[in-house]
């Protein structure tokens, strides 16, 4: 406990369990935000235009490719 801050900080490769259970955190992340966007396509199918707004889509599309990067180059090996 402890381990991490808000601050910057190495990139951790291990195997430690903590490390895992951030690489965990990115995974459950990037499920959620895959869901989020895929709301957001059934809204534009749907013909619900007018609860779909470009920063929606761009807040949904950027928030899913930044816990992808999370999960691909953050932790374990």
């Amino acid at each position: 406990q402890g381990k991490y801050s808000l601050g910057c900080q190495a990139v951790d490769y291990s195997n430690d369990p903590i490390a895992l259970r951030l690489l965990k955190a990115f995974h459950w992340t990037y499920f959620l935000k895959t869901t989020e966007l895929i709301e957001t396509v059934f809204f534009i199918l749907r013909k619900k235009s007018s609860q779909v707004t470009k920063l929606h889509v761009y807040h949904h599309a950027s928030t899913m490719t930044l816990a992808w990067l999370g999960c691909k180059y953050i932790g374990g090996k």
